[in-house]
């Protein structure tokens, strides 16, 4: 018999972090993430190792550049023949330079608090970057006053700690200047097509309550003048020609969950043009995926002959679409059943990575002449090939007011009906589709079925679909959920009398609200959950503004709509056995949400435990330490077995 994943088998994969193409497409620079074991005092424990590799793509052959242990966010020069990376040799990251001519990297930064940035080459001699202000570290041990809105942020600290400047670094004499000293974060930067002029990407404005989302400035290099373009919150962003720019991003007095949308801007009269405001589909979006992958993964926006190619979530696909900007007309390029994610388009090439349910990302070229893609790295392919992997159904059913919901059930080896898990998606506007999931892979290993939907509030079907919760989290969301669990249990694939429910953050919230609406599930697992509104709104970092944008209203103003959508009011109730995973270093779902249920459940006598993880932030079951990762997945498999076999 062919054996399934394991959860050991976690360290035999190879991902992409971030990759960088070459102007000619002749050579990519990728960073890989692999794992090592390593001696500690006599014991091996399994080390994440990321590190620099080249890829011709005139001979397809590849080469590792770097053997340390830590390198990330490449940038290639423009002729192609040095990269500049971040690497983390000791406390803090900085940045270094390689000549592929050969030698060995030479450190170019030693700021106190690090760069990290990819950075942007200005000339074969000059680049720009960001990085945090280089002044002594605040001491962590004495009083520290808060007056901004928004002033902390998961998994960085307190944002005052963390702003960041634009630097300019010239390789030759080695000068290093700041060019800015706002109180507020640049995060990115791209350079004008003459050169004289930065889009910025700008968060924690001072006075900005959403402090975690960027807004656009532009920064001139003779005048050094900052200036804000627009009041859009915005994600990406591209030079159309030396006065004119698109940007995807949303308007702040939007309701929560509405589609994003690609505008065309005028840098000179300020004029704002939504490009996509007829498509029923946002500009970029999001699928939730389970692989520490998210630098590759995120979105980007390219000009070409005033075509903006650019991402597009369609239900549980990312597609590659071209969007002609004088007409407004769009047009797929590459699309499927797969999550593509944009990286470059070099003349009739169009670079890009993607990924499906049972495979991790590889970076692909599409030529637009022959419609043909292919693959120019498959890290995974033999480890893939000697595993049998899970079935894969796609559903569509109605929801309980005859909406079309999508979802997808993984299915182990045998025949059903399985015990089936539900996975619940995070955010809640986000979504599940075709992109890797390892928990749905071990998961299935173990004979389990994996069912993930894509509920009321999940983003890729349009903004009436995602805004259809605000004011009522519980309601359509939840139904949705058990329509799925339904179908699946009427197509004979789902034991009845052997479900689970599971999911983190938002996926937690609806895991602690279906164990007080419903006794159908026999064991539960909320990770990081949202459980009482009205203790969010005041201790999570984006409390303030999420509570608010998402029960629409404030917590005296409307009470009842906290205390009705809030799980902990029903957790009275629960009878499901209930196992808490919590961060203890969480500001985004902060510990007291899942301490106030695990209390009410000890209370009534159901059976709960909690499993705390030390140090680590909102997602540190994705990117935190090793023992962290592993410590989840067990206890998830673990926990199933104990009450559903």
């Amino acid at each position: 018999m062919i054996p399934t994943l394991e959860i050991e088998d976690y360290y035999k994969f190879n991902h992409i972090k971030a990759l960088d193409i070459s102007s000619t497409g002749d050579r990519i620079v990728y960073t890989r993430v692999l794992y090592k074991e390593n001696d500690i005092d006599g014991e091996f424990h399994q080390k994440e190792v990321t590190n620099l590799w080249v890829l011709d793509h005139r001979n397809n052959e590849h080469r590792q550049l770097t053997f340390g242990h830590s390198e990330f966010n490449p940038s290639l020069s423009p002729d192609g023949t040095r990269v500049i990376y971040a690497a983390k040799r000791d406390e803090k990251p900085q940045l270094y330079l390689l000549d592929f001519a050969g030698g060995e990297s030479k450190q170019l930064t030693s700021l106190q608090n690090g760069a990290a940035s990819q950075v942007v080459w200005l000339s074969s001699s000059r680049i720009v970057f960001t990085a945090a202000r280089d002044t002594k570290p605040r001491d962590p041990k004495l009083p520290y006053r808060v007056q901004r809105p928004f002033f902390r942020m998961d998994a960085l600290g307190y944002v005052q700690d963390i702003i960041q400047d634009i630097y300019t670094l010239d390789l030759h004499t080695e000068e290093l200047t700041c060019l800015t000293e706002n109180d507020f974060s640049h995060i990115q930067v791209l350079l004008s097509p003459d050169k004289t002029k930065l889009l910025v990407h700008s968060m924690f404005l001072p006075e900005e309550v959403m402090g975690i989302y960027p807004k656009l400035h532009l920064f001139d290099f003779e005048s050094k003048e900052v200036r804000q373009l627009t009041h859009h919150y915005v994600t990406q962003s591209a030079w159309v020609s030396d006065t004119k720019i698109v940007f995807v991003g949303s308007d702040p007095d939007a309701i929560i969950g509405t589609k994003s949308d690609l505008y065309h801007l005028d840098i000179m009269t300020n004029e704002v043009r939504n490009v996509t405001s007829d498509d029923l589909y946002g500009v970029s979006g999001g699928l939730q995926a389970g692989m520490p992958t998210f630098e590759a993964r995120m979105p980007k926006l390219i000009v070409q002959d005033n075509m903006v190619y650019a991402n597009v979530q369609v239900g549980g696909n990312i597609e590659i679409r071209k969007i002609d900007l004088s007409t407004g007309s769009i047009t797929t390029v590459i699309g499927g059943d797969q999550a593509n994610y944009l990286r470059e388009v070099v003349g009739d090439n169009i670079f890009y990575v993607s990924s499906d349910l049972n495979r991790p990302l590889d970076i692909y070229v599409h030529n637009t002449v022959s419609g043909t893609s292919t693959a120019l790295t498959q890290l995974n392919a033999e480890l893939l090939s000697s595993k049998q992997l899970p079935t894969i159904r796609h559903l569509k059913f109605n929801g309980a007011d005859g909406v079309e919901v999508e979802g997808w059930i993984m299915l182990p080896q045998g025949t059903g009906p399985f015990p089936t898990l539900l996975n619940i998606h995070g955010g809640p506007h986000a979504g599940w589709g075709n992109i890797f999931q390892w928990e749905a892979h071990y998961l299935c290993g173990a004979g389990y079925a994996v069912l993930m939907v894509n509920h009321r509030g999940s983003t890729g079907y349009g903004s009436a679909f995602s805004t259809r919760i605000i004011g009522d989290w519980g309601n359509h969301d939840y139904l949705d959920l058990m329509a799925g669990v339904d179908y699946a249990i009427d197509l004979e694939l789902a034991d009845m009398n052997k479900l689970g429910c599971f999911g983190i953050s938002g996926g937690g919230n609806l895991s602690s609200w279906i164990v007080g609406q419903t006794r159908r599930f026999k064991a539960a697992i909320p990770e990081n959950p949202v459980t009482n509104w009205n203790s969010f709104y005041g201790t999570s970092d984006i409390g303030r503004w999420f509570a608010r944008k998402e029960m629409n209203g404030l917590p005296w103003e409307i009470p009842e709509i906290y205390r009705k959508s809030s799980p902990l009011t029903y957790a009275h109730t629960c009878t499901t056995p209930t196992l808490m995973i919590q961060h203890e270093n969480d500001l985004r779902c902060p510990a007291e949400q899942s301490d106030q249920f695990y209390n009410v459940l000890k209370e009534v006598g159901c059976v709960v435990e909690m499993l705390r993880m030390p140090e680590t932030p909102h997602g540190g079951s994705g990117i935190g330490p090793l023992p962290i990762r592993e410590g989840q997945n067990k206890a998830i498999l673990e926990w199933f077995n104990r009450h559903l076999r």
